[in-house]
């Protein structure tokens, strides 16, 4: 048994919920207050299961007090066993309650509909990710609140936030994060660095998680989880340390598929305006400000060059502090 059916069967054995699922629920029984943790809604973003486990593992045995609940879901554990983002489409674009019909009957499709009635009885969600290519460090992305900002200033994981608030009214496509914060809630999302097992991704889930409980748990104590100003402020006054606030400025469109990226960029790396970034003799790609490039992008090509997947809508992204 690989390292991944290893952390499956042993998540399975700890669930109530047997088949396809994937879904452990405690219960501390002195609060309603529901933690939402999740794992893997992209497949080959597996960093966050040693955590998770770990975890459940110290809450089964005792070893975690909390008097609220748990639900932890792997989001794409059939992704995950083909070692792909996803097998149909994106399951993170799909937490719609109106799902555009080409893929209402698509795997993930069909997913999202599991998971968003579990959504539903969250009062938080930290939804754990991984970016495709390395970054400089973690960071967070998230629609911004109070709450959710100090929450995460008070767990800690990383020191970087970039603001990810939607506009749209009525979004044509959701994340699992957009999802829970259109109902009121404080929701998160930590990309712990590039995708698959390794110990600064496992690093920062652990530190994000743990104290995300223990804090929930302070407040649990204190009477607080039912007063918004009041949670807000004794959060602050726990807090780790201001977080750098990111905002996307520029959005760089694909284009023609002969547009490449220079080798090596990753996240969070720093760039100037007027820099090139792109390819040897291919078209001219200059960054248009200074800043830091966010989720770089390389399409596999084939042997001729040619792009042999979906052009991704964007480039790059470039983020600058607020």
């Amino acid at each position: 048994m690989n390292n991944l059916e290893a952390y499956f069967h042993q998540f399975q054995q700890y669930s109530a919920h047997q088949g396809d699922i994937f879904l452990y629920q405690y219960d501390g029984q002195k609060s309603s207050y529901t933690i939402h943790l999740s794992g893997i809604i992209h497949g080959n973003e597996v960093g966050s299961l040693p955590t998770l486990l770990a975890l459940i593992e110290d809450l089964e045995r005792g070893l975690i007090k909390f008097g609220g609940r748990i639900n932890i879901t792997l989001g794409n554990p059939e992704a995950s066993r083909q070692d792909k983002r996803f097998i149909d489409a994106d399951l993170n674009r799909l937490f719609l309650k109106d799902q555009p019909h080409e893929h209402i009957d698509t795997h993930e499709g069909k997913r999202a509909r599991a998971l968003m009635p579990i959504l539903d009885q969250s009062d938080l969600i930290l939804d754990l990710h991984q970016t495709m290519l390395p970054s400089a460090m973690p960071f967070y992305i998230f629609p911004n609140t109070p709450i959710a900002r100090a929450i995460a200033e008070g767990i800690g994981g990383t020191k970087a936030y970039i603001d990810a608030t939607p506009t749209e009214d009525k979004p044509t496509y959701q994340c699992a994060d957009e999802y829970v914060w259109r109902q009121g809630k404080p929701a998160l999302t930590l990309e712990l660095g590039e995708m698959g097992f390794h110990q600064p991704a496992t690093d920062a889930a652990t530190e994000s998680v743990r104290n995300l409980i223990a804090l929930i748990e302070m407040l649990r104590a204190q009477h607080a989880l039912q007063n918004p100003h009041t949670m807000l402020s004794l959060i602050q006054s726990r807090s780790k340390g201001q977080l750098s606030q990111y905002r996307t400025v520029h959005r760089e469109p694909y284009g023609e598929p002969d547009r490449q990226l220079a080798p090596g960029f990753i996240n969070f790396q720093e760039v100037t305006k007027g820099e090139v970034l792109s390819a040897a003799n291919t078209p001219v790609i200059v960054a248009p400000c200074s800043g830091r490039l966010l989720f770089p992008k390389y399409p596999s090509r084939d042997e001729h060059g040619q792009v042999n997947e979906t052009l991704p809508k964007e480039i790059f992204r470039i983020i600058q502090t607020v």
